[in-house]
């Protein structure tokens, strides 16, 4: 995310729950409100779950509300990506596969496939 307001700032101005930083989670959500990529950044953080800091210009509690708005779950883990769990989990969620998770998912199916040839045979 080269574009990002927030490259190069004090990360700690995005985690304002850690108390003691003197950062407000209005300063950081103002970071994010001119973003250019604050939607890639809103949907990272809601794709890997994220549960803390202040992402895509919204907190943790926010993110929660878009996530059950969209029928989800909040408490759902987090998806390992580039693997073939990631792949189903995206799918059984309704997310649109990653370019890492389908590879897995083929990589998986060459090898289901081998090994059913060799059972077979």
């Amino acid at each position: 995310m080269a574009r990002a307001n927030c490259l190069g700032l004090d990360p700690d101005l995005f985690h304002p729950e850690k108390g003691m930083n003197g950062h407000t989670v209005a300063e950081a959500k103002a970071v994010c409100q001119s973003c250019e990529v604050v939607d890639d950044c809103l949907n990272f953080a809601l794709d890997h779950n994220e549960d803390m800091g202040i992402w895509g210009g919204l907190a943790p509690k926010e993110r929660r509300a878009v996530i059950r708005s969209r029928g989800g779950d909040p408490r759902l883990k987090p998806i390992p990506h580039g693997t073939q769990t990631g792949y189903v989990l995206e799918r059984r969620r309704g997310l649109p596969t990653c370019a890492l998770c389908r590879e897995a998912h083929s990589q998986h199916e060459r090898l289901r496939r081998l090994n059913s040839q060799g059972e077979a045979s």
